[in-house]
């Protein structure tokens, strides 16, 4: 019984020492596995942390636009309303420009009496113009006229000047005299 017990405890030991080798050899491929895989998952909580931070800034640039759009939606909310109030300016302003546009026909007819008035004016002006050119050639006739009376009295002049240079000579012998 001791050399089937020896046989038993052989073929156990060679067992165990294959076990044990095999074990060995998972342990070792295991810790490259776990080697391996410590290192993705820190690749990839890095990565995730990067992402992490980008959507954060992201998120952050985001919050400032929309911080910005809403500021610029209250400025067009009130220049809409202003926008609003100048509408009914305008409104208002083509309804007086309608009001006035109806009473365009009677300006027109208004306008046609004027124009045969000043046509009636024009003809009045054309007859006033030619008794004018009647009056400038009287004009005329009356300064030749006046012109040759100009030249007697400066004849009448120089004659009298001759008279009094003799009336001055004639009395020059008696200013000597005595008294």
């Amino acid at each position: 019984m001791s050399e089937s017990k020896n046989d038993f405890v052989a073929i156990a030991s060679e067992s165990m020492e294959i076990f044990r080798v095999e074990m060995e050899t998972i342990d070792r491929i295991s810790r490259k596995i776990s080697g391996k895989t410590s290192r993705m998952i820190r690749v990839v909580l890095v990565f995730l942390a990067v992402i992490s931070i980008y959507l954060v800034y992201l998120t952050y640039s985001m919050s400032q636009d929309l911080s910005a759009m809403i500021g610029s939606l209250d400025e067009m909310y009130v220049e809409f309303g202003s926008m609003s109030a100048e509408m009914g300016q305008i409104t208002a302003h083509v309804k007086s420009m309608g009001q006035n546009v109806h009473g365009l026909p009677s300006i027109a007819q208004n306008m046609q009496y004027l124009n045969l008035d000043v046509s009636d004016m024009q003809i009045s002006l054309d007859a006033v113009s030619q008794d004018m050119q009647a009056v400038d050639t009287n004009v005329g006739y009356i300064g030749n006229g006046t012109s040759e009376m100009s030249y007697r009295f400066a004849n009448v002049q120089r004659t009298v000047k001759v008279m009094e240079y003799d009336i001055h000579n004639m009395l020059r012998p008696m200013s000597i005299m005595p008294r």
